[in-house]
């Protein structure tokens, strides 16, 4: 079955039957477990959260007489993932009143109550064998209708089905949370071999609407889809460092808003997920691709691999590329950390006078200084990379482009990227400096519709490979893509602060359009204009927009009030 027809499929299916998620369960207590059990409770969705059983009491436990037949100290671990997820520096809870749906035990007493729920994901520690291992154990608790997945990063979830009774196969798949879960909006979701279609889809429309996800379908590939790239891309910026003379903070500054990417750019994310995390997603790439075209490039500098050993591994260890707050950076030649020194290259200063994405990309590879050259270097390899990837990870290029945004934060997907720079123009300059450019990429670039989306009367339409040629996304009916009404000419008023945009049905939608979408006079004066128009124009008006943040305002001592995050 196409793609778009499982698209079509799928919406026909969930309006009939959606999966019905009354309790759930979640197997491991850890960040990301912990994580998914909040999110499901925010979603006011009762779940299990269960992790081993200790094998030591602690010195606390002991002092108040408890024992390892204590509940509290067998269910510790789970007790601990709720506190955390309480009272962490991202709170999973949205509300303190949610946190009583959550319910903590352990894998030995509680593994009966399985059979109680209508969802199982299992998210322990990223090994195979431990994974197997749980999975085939639960899958004997199982009810009939309950599905069953596997929070992997990366790992195969074939290798994971087969250890499954062949009754439990067709309702296993992958379920890739990005961590936070409340707050990172990519779920991929990856079928094993004879995972069925119908529990697939209904889970697809309930994790859409019911857990708020944006949802991409990955295939079992190493890493699947955003991880895939997303890696590649900071190992590339790794190595590309020293062969363009850049420090740990230049990188950064290049690799983040500048290019389009998240604030944390390479080295700040790496911290913030974890080297340790970095390098086991490297080490999947390794052993599961040998015969990707990079594999060779895709593994830790040495100095970087050296970081991990000494278990400098970011945030979560007191320190790894940054320490103190982002005031010390590491020295890759002593491994020692030193003042952090922000770069002054013309080209930045340049590219951040661009307001839109693409046009600050373009400004910065177009530069002669050595961020400029490190840019276009990265750039170039990433967007060839994610091309020689269809149809290996994913049949559909928005996928892709969908996965990097949600997941990694990048303001443009590679190939909205590659369309904004131009797609003939940026490869004459690949093929001059002699780099790999898939077949399919070329002969695009030669057709008459040089461009990976194509954009007629309001609709996008994205290029399919296998097909070699443009089909429209699959319908969304819950949701609302402002700028595709924009660039359908459903503005009906606008300034330079705010825009009033058509939705259809007698909704219109007042959007901010101010830097950081601070409340200024000028937003204020136009919404004036636009109650003046309530009741003719428009019956219902909706205020939102769809930019990195909703709001932000100043009070009358000019305080700047914090941004909502939508």
């Amino acid at each position: 079955m196409s793609s778009a027809a499982t698209e079509t499929y799928a919406g026909r299916r969930s309006r009939r039957s959606p999966l019905l998620v009354r309790k759930a369960a979640v197997l491991g207590a850890g960040a990301m477990g912990s994580g998914i059990a909040a999110h499901l409770a925010n979603a006011g969705i009762p779940s299990l959260l269960l992790d081993m059983v200790p094998a030591e009491i602690t010195e606390d436990e002991r002092k108040k007489g408890l024992d390892l037949s204590h509940p509290l100290v067998r269910n510790r671990l789970a007790l601990k993932g709720i506190e955390s997820a309480r009272k962490g520096r991202l709170p999973g809870f949205a509300h303190e009143s949610r946190v009583d749906l959550v319910t903590p035990g352990n894998l030995e007493d509680d593994l009966a109550a399985l059979a109680e729920v209508d969802w199982v994901v299992e998210a322990v520690v990223e090994r195979l064998d431990v994974k197997t291992t749980l999975l085939r154990e639960v899958a004997r608790h199982l009810s009939s209708r309950a599905v069953l997945s596997t929070n992997t990063s990366g790992l195969s979830v074939n290798a994971m089905a087969a250890a499954l009774p062949e009754s439990v196969r067709p309702r296993f798949f992958g379920t890739h949370f990005f961590n936070p879960p409340r707050y990172m909006r990519l779920l991929e979701l990856v079928p094993a071999a004879q995972t069925a279609e119908e529990p697939l889809a209904a889970f697809h429309e309930f994790a859409e609407h019911r857990l708020g996800k944006g949802v991409v379908r990955a295939k079992d590939t190493p890493n699947f889809v955003a991880n895939r790239i997303g890696v590649f891309a900071t190992v590339y910026a790794m190595w590309a460092m020293e062969t363009h003379g850049l420090t740990v903070e230049g990188v950064d500054a290049v690799t983040g808003k500048a290019l389009g990417r998240a604030p944390t750019a390479t080295f700040g994310t790496a911290d913030l997920a974890g080297l340790d995390i970095l390098a086991n997603a490297v080490r999947t790439h390794s052993e599961g691709a040998p015969d990707d075209e990079q594999h060779d490039l895709v593994c830790l500098p040495a100095w970087v691999a050296s970081m991990a050993e000494r278990g400098l591994v970011g945030n979560k260890s007191g320190g790894g590329f940054y320490t103190e707050r982002r005031q010390k950076v590491i020295d890759p030649q002593t491994l020692e950390y030193r003042p952090r020194r922000d770069p002054a290259y013309p080209s930045l200063a340049e590219a951040a006078q661009a307001r839109e994405a693409g046009e600050r990309v373009a400004r910065l590879i177009q530069a002669g200084d050595a961020a400029g050259r490190f840019a276009w270097d990265v750039t170039a390899a990433t967007l060839l990379y994610a091309a020689h990837r269809v149809p290996e990870i994913a049949e559909d290029i928005a996928d892709i482009d969908r996965a990097m945004r949600w997941g990694y934060a990048w303001e443009l997907g590679p190939f909205e990227l590659w369309d904004a720079l131009g797609l003939p123009a940026t490869l004459r300059r690949m093929a001059d400096e002699g780099r790999q450019v898939p077949m399919w990429v070329r002969v695009l670039a030669g057709s008459n519709a040089p461009s990976f989306y194509l954009r007629e009367r309001g609709v996008v339409r994205a290029y399919d490979h296998p097909a070699r040629g443009y089909r429209p996304p699959p319908p969304r009916p819950r949701q609302i893509v402002l700028s595709d009404f924009r660039r359908a000419g459903r503005t009906l008023l606008e300034s330079k602060d705010a825009a009033l945009v058509d939705l259809g049905d007698g909704v219109a939608c007042l959007e901010f359009r101010t830097k950081m979408n601070v409340v200024s006079e000028g937003v204020l004066t136009f919404v004036r204009q636009v109650l003046e128009r309530g009741g003719t124009g428009y019956q219902a008006l909706v205020i939102g927009n769809q930019g990195p943040l909703f709001l932000s305002g100043r009070g009358p001592d000019g305080h700047v009030f914090p941004c909502c995050r939508p």
